[in-house]
């Protein structure tokens, strides 16, 4: 059968014979049965979909119940019931209850006792009341959490719930989509259910709901009860009317009927192509070189005709994915270009920033290399590159206008060097790319991207998607570079550019935490001047200022980097030691009194001898709370002073080891002289 004609009658034969007898058959002894299954599945599937609602209504409740709990003290309880109520629903209730009493409460709240309220707890897993069921009433499914005073004192019970009535059975099916005609029951502990069938049949239906999980007929129903999950107060039945079965295979029928219409109206279709199949390929052509790339021509078999379609069908159909592929990469990377901006301008992490920034440049821009370059005083920084181990620059720092990132600093413009430049911004010596990051008027930073020698220039377009992903850059970085000044300038003091009372605050409460969980040393060391009220006096509050300050710089000399340094007040420092015993403390203040007497501090013209006093304690012998280590070392510092000044002590309560003697020619003072 090698003719059009030939092939034309087996078609027509095939299409409208075989499809015909295969539609009597599903219709006459299938569908009924297939029909039957489905409408079994379907209702399964709706009394879990139920049971899934109701437990997500649970959970729900439970939120709203602990915050109403939490919302115990307060004195209007009444509003904070009402407050519950809002957030779930007007067809929800809230209860306050405080010995076996209701103190405040609103919605529909139901009439039954206290003691079974309480009990009315979707957590609670209690078996499914037993018949009969009519004669308990509505379920009640609610959460109930104690609530507790700020010492944990239990001060009474949050209740938030709903009534499931029939009213609300149907709302929650037509909320889930189930299909029309479907009756609903549920079947709780207590022995309370409730069906949106009425009479006798409603009963069967909650029955059927507190049974085992299956599907099975009772009446003209097809019944479906879902499995109890763990965590579901109620079982769920769900039942459609089998007449509904009965209806949908009249649709079949109806389907069958304008199948074979359609497959008439194709049979011709396909006969006029067989006719016509040259004028069918040139407009197919026409349509395609207009821009239709949704253009077909149908497959008729492995004669010329046939590869001639199937060529051209190949062809559009290759030539629609790869212009596909390229609308979808080029919207993809529009959209993560918007996403990186918005996240650029939320995120604290400088270097998961630059990181960030620079990988997405090198993509965006087809680059092998990026790089950068941040703003620092008079000069331009590397301070990141992407990929990580890769070359870096010779030059990590260059003054404002020099070379390509200099430049772009000064001016804020980008840029764009060809093959063959010599640049020491650049690492690979092909063509480079640069754009300024700015906030404003303001340029932080600079972008440099490169190609390897064996690839082309950058375009315009390149330089144009640079710019744009700089622009949220440059905004980003900045916020990154500001936020950490102000966090710097939270825990400094301004005066010495030591730490703070809050810095000395927070982080010996954290090394004290610390040293307690792990049973670590932890010493803290609390400092004062000698008469330091002399030599404001003397020399005044201006010199003053500056042997503070040289105090600071002498004591970060000293101590390790894991030690903190901080203003406590006045003249009065605090060293706060992690992984340091009394004898290691002991040493580090023999070490700062050394550091503080061994040479005058010198302010202008004026040379100031200058004497410290030490007070030692360490974690835990002379307490396990930061307040307890601050006392003591302070009672360690005044023995310091009444034994001399210019020496350390330990605080009392440890035998010390023997403190160094006062240097010589330094006034010691007496123990009844204690100005600081």
């Amino acid at each position: 059968m090698k003719s059009v004609r030939s092939r034309l009658a087996v078609v027509l034969g095939v299409v409208l014979l075989i499809p015909a007898l295969t539609a009597l058959l599903a219709i006459g002894v299938l569908a009924p049965r297939q029909l039957g299954q489905s409408a079994g599945q379907g209702m399964t599937q709706a009394a879990s979909s139920v049971g899934a609602a109701l437990q997500a209504g649970c959970l729900s409740q439970g939120e709203a119940a602990r915050v109403l709990a939490l919302q115990a003290r307060a004195t209007n309880l009444q509003a904070a019931a009402r407050a519950a109520v809002s957030r779930q629903g007007s067809e929800a209730f809230a209860v306050l209850i405080r010995d076996d009493k209701v103190v405040a409460s609103s919605g529909p709240v139901p009439d039954m006792p206290v003691s079974e309220l309480l009990a009315a707890s979707c957590s609670a897993q209690t078996a499914i009341g037993a018949p009969p069921l009519s004669a308990a009433g509505l379920p009640v499914l609610a959460e109930v959490v104690p609530a507790v005073d700020a010492k944990g004192a239990p001060i009474g019970t949050a209740v938030v719930g709903r009534i499931y009535d029939e009213q609300r059975l149907r709302a929650l099916s037509g909320s889930l989509g189930l299909p029309s005609g479907t009756d609903l029951s549920l079947a709780c502990p207590q022995g309370r259910g409730v069906s949106t069938a009425t009479g006798a049949l409603g009963t069967k239906l909650r029955l059927a709901a507190a049974s085992s999980p299956g599907t099975r007929d009772i009446e003209d129903r097809k019944v479906a009860i879902g499995t109890k999950a763990q965590g579901q107060y109620c079982g769920v039945s769900a039942a459609i009317t089998n007449s509904g079965l009965a209806d949908q295979q009249g649709w079949l029928v109806l389907l069958l009927v304008l199948a074979t219409v359609v497959g008439i109206v194709l049979v011709v279709r396909l006969a006029a192509n067989l006719t016509r199949p040259v004028l069918a390929l040139t407009e197919a052509a026409e349509r395609v070189a207009r821009g239709d790339l949704s253009t077909r021509l149908p497959s008729s078999g492995q004669d010329e005709l046939g590869r001639l379609s199937g060529a051209f069908n190949h062809m559009t159909d290759e030539l629609e994915l790869k212009i596909t592929e390229l609308e979808r990469s080029r919207n993809l990377l529009r959209e993560n270009v918007a996403r990186l901006g918005d996240t650029l301008e939320r995120t604290h992490d400088l270097e998961g920033l630059l990181g960030t920034v620079l990988s997405a440049a090198a993509s965006a821009t087809e680059s092998q290399r990026a790089t950068a370059w941040l703003v620092e005083g008079g000069s331009v920084v590397a301070r990141a590159s992407v990929p990580a181990g890769a070359p870096r620059a010779i030059v990590r720092r260059l003054p404002l206008g020099g070379d390509l990132a200099g430049e772009v600093a000064v001016d804020g413009m980008p840029r764009r060097l060809g093959h063959g430049h010599e640049d020491s911004t650049t690492v690979l010596g092909g063509p480079a790319l640069a754009a300024p990051l700015r906030r404003g008027h303001h340029t932080v930073g600079v972008i440099v991207v490169e190609r390897e020698p064996s690839q082309p220039a950058y375009d315009s377009d390149a330089e144009a998607m640079l710019v744009s992903l700089a622009g949220p850059a440059g905004i980003a970085v900045d916020n990154v570079l500001l936020h950490r000044e102000a966090q710097r300038l939270s825990v400094t003091d301004p005066l010495t550019g030591a730490g703070n009372l809050r810095h000395m605050t927070t982080t010996l409460a954290r090394e004290v935490e610390r040293a307690s969980r792990f049973e670590r040393p932890l010493s803290v060391l609390l400092l004062d001047l000698d008469h330091f009220k002399n030599v404001n006096d003397t020399y005044g509050h201006t010199v003053g200022d500056a042997v503070l300050r040289e105090l600071a710089r002498r004591l970060a000399s000293v101590v390790r980097e894991v030690d903190t340094v901080a203003r406590y007040g006045g003249e009065e420092f605090v060293v706060v030691t992690p992984e340091t015993d009394t004898e290691g403390a002991e040493h580090l203040a023999e070490r700062i009194c050394e550091a503080v007497r061994e040479e005058p501090f010198i302010v202008g013209d004026d040379s100031v001898d200058v004497t410290v006093s030490v007070g030692i304690s360490s974690l835990p012998m002379h307490g396990t709370a930061s307040g307890d280590l601050v006392r003591a070392a302070d009672d360690g510092l005044y023995a310091a002073k009444r034994a001399g000044r210019n020496q350390w002590q330990v605080a009392p309560g440890v035998q010390p080891a023997p403190t160094a003697p006062p240097a010589e020619g330094v006034p010691t003072g007496d123990a009844s002289s204690l100005d600081r």
